[in-house]
């Protein structure tokens, strides 16, 4: 299907190559549906309340970690936020790793209670944000 002066008129060979674009057109678009058929997907960000219990658990903890002794609290820091081993931690803090423990289990102990004392506040920000 060459076209070729002469034997073939100008219109029927711009015919054809029109349909023949059309066509690559038509085969390369992606399928699509309609907008109503398509399904709608749930929104998972939190919303508001959520937010703000986070916000208000995050101050509650904060404040637990800052009633406890600094050698304590930077024995739950190390461990727990920095992701250190409790040798690592020992080293960084120049303690050896027997009063590290020791440090990190009384920071455990005195952290509960703290946080123990502060119940009625988490279970008030569940019911909040439920």
């Amino acid at each position: 299907p060459n076209w070729q002066a002469g034997q073939a008129k100008f219109t029927t060979w711009l015919y054809r190559v029109t349909v023949n674009r059309c066509t690559d057109m038509l085969r390369r678009r992606k399928q699509t549906l309609p907008l109503d058929s398509a399904p709608e997907i749930a929104d998972n960000a939190p919303d508001g309340f959520d937010q703000l219990a986070a916000t208000n658990q995050r101050k509650l903890i904060v404040n637990a970690l800052n009633e406890l002794a600094p050698t304590q609290r930077e024995a739950i820091e190390l461990v727990y936020f920095a992701e250190m081993n409790q040798r690592e931690a020992a080293d960084m803090l120049g303690v050896n790793l027997a009063a590290f423990e020791s440090s990190l289990r009384r920071a455990r102990a005195n952290l509960h209670k703290a946080l123990a004392s502060h119940k009625q506040d988490f279970i008030a920000l569940e019911n909040t944000s439920q």
